[in-house]
């Protein structure tokens, strides 16, 4: 998800800034099932007004695991309502957090637990990659699931919450250098995006 600007509403002909932008969709995931797609503009959930990405994450956050909510989206111009049932996951808002990086460089990650550093053999420092989208800008650089983030643009990364902050800045610069733990070796790459 992501908010609108003034160029994303330009160009998808929307006539303000209200609304979520949807610049990513899992396969299989509940907003898949109900037929949601890259590129809506979602501007209600249950009949309330979605005024940004922040706002829409609040309203997911505070529905129940199995609960249907009515999701109304513009497409091409014309409204369009879905129904999207809210799936389990272990925080809402961190989920959809966690994800926002995915659309704008292909990349997924999640937070080290302890459990994964002593399985690992690893530090908890950065955060690890769970998924890379195929034929993205992480995929051509390399980037690889298991992957650890330990910097972006030379910021620490010790959690997910350090993560989301400066990749979104990035994303909004069209480029970023990350330093990445792979083994015992370590490595900096830079993705842009057009």
């Amino acid at each position: 998800m992501q908010d609108i600007t003034d160029d994303v509403a330009q160009n998808l002909n929307h006539k303000n800034k209200n609304g979520a932008l949807v610049s990513d969709v899992f396969k299989g995931d509940p907003a898949d099932a109900a037929g949601i797609k890259i590129g809506d503009i979602i501007i209600e959930i249950n009949g309330k007004p979605v005024k940004d990405t922040h706002e829409l994450l609040l309203m997911i956050a505070a529905m129940k695991v199995g609960q249907k909510m009515s999701v109304k989206a513009i497409r091409d111009g014309k409204e369009m309502m879905f129904q999207v049932v809210v799936a389990e996951r272990k925080d809402n808002v961190t989920m959809a957090m966690e994800r926002s990086g995915l659309g704008h460089f292909g990349i997924a990650a999640q937070d080290i637990t302890p459990e994964m550093a002593k399985q690992l053999g690893i530090a908890r420092d950065g955060v690890m990659v769970t998924d890379v989208q195929a034929g993205s800008p992480a995929d051509e650089v390399g980037i690889q699931p298991r992957d650890i983030i330990v910097q972006v643009n030379r910021v620490k990364i010790s959690s997910m919450k350090d993560y989301t902050r400066e990749i979104t800045k990035a994303a909004q610069k069209k480029s970023v250098t990350l330093f990445i733990k792979r083994g015992r070796s370590g490595y900096s790459v830079t993705i842009r995006i057009d």
